[in-house]
């Protein structure tokens, strides 16, 4: 279906036949490339070398030498949040914490099929 152009409009000009380009944008350029960015999900998705269960987002700061506000722009663009998951997982100084609560998770995801009965 064609549509009627308004008055004066002669269709395709030159421009139009490239297509869209993208118009270059304000503000300053990123300082920080794909690499650091890569490193700051790493660090966040890892272990400390201590064995806490995760660095924070001044110590990721200071190893890849940003601002912590960098750190924390570049964790909500990858929609990340690492804070949120420790709520109970590895909060036990038992070091056989991780292997008990396997288990017991195992144990909800597949129950056993035998009945247990208290008196």
């Amino acid at each position: 279906m064609n549509l009627p152009l308004p008055n004066g409009a002669s269709g395709l000009n030159e421009m139009d036949s490239q297509g869209l380009v993208d118009a270059q944008r304000p503000g300053t350029p990123s300082i920080f490339t794909e690499a650091d960015r890569n490193r700051v999900i790493h660090l966040a998705c890892q272990r400390t070398e201590s064995g806490t269960p995760r660095y924070s987002q001044h110590q990721i700061a200071e190893m890849c030498q940003m601002s912590q506000s960098w750190v924390s722009q570049i964790l909500r663009e990858a929609d990340l949040k690492p804070h949120k998951t420790d709520y109970w997982c590895g909060k036990s100084p038992d070091p056989e914490f991780e292997s008990k609560m396997i288990d017991i998770v195992g144990l909800y995801l597949n129950p056993l099929n035998t009945h247990w009965c208290y008196r």
